[in-house]
């Protein structure tokens, strides 16, 4: 009986160490609640998380902090056709700009010291400028410069 005991420990012990290692994201992606499209990506915003559907091969992109977003709770999303970039805000203020060659963070609204919310509501694209709807108002960014 002894042997058996061993047995099942050390069978518990190396499950605990294989799943330890592996991280994976379980995020819900069935509540979409704003699309954006780029030429070959639809990017969906569902329950704060983003994923993408590549429109040739179906292949399904999630996005999370292990991809290199730098938050957790997305509040919307667009797509600059002219640029070929995502823009990405949060709740907090903070905006990511997915590229092909990468994530890029801008922390100007973040890091901006004021004591109102600085919730990202909607960004709307015309031309080479961002306008972000915030709780306190409207705030301009260039996405040439992405400032």
């Amino acid at each position: 009986m002894g042997y058996k005991l061993r047995v099942t420990g050390l069978c518990l012990i190396c499950a605990m160490m294989v799943q330890a290692q592996v991280w994976r994201s379980h995020l819900a992606y069935n509540n979409v609640t704003q699309i954006a499209m780029s030429e070959d990506v639809v990017y969906g915003l569902s329950d704060g998380s983003i994923y993408g559907v590549d429109k040739m091969t179906e292949k399904i992109y999630v996005y999370d902090r292990q991809a290199g977003l730098h938050g957790s709770d997305i509040t919307c999303i667009a797509y600059d056709e002219t640029g070929k970039q995502l823009i990405i805000g949060y709740s907090t203020g903070k905006i990511d700009i997915l590229t092909s060659s990468g994530m890029r963070y801008i922390a100007a609204l973040y890091e901006k010291d004021m004591t109102q919310r600085k919730t990202i509501y909607n960004v709307t694209i015309s031309g080479g400028t961002a306008y972000l709807s915030t709780h306190f108002g409207i705030q301009t960014m260039d996405l040439k410069e992405n400032k």
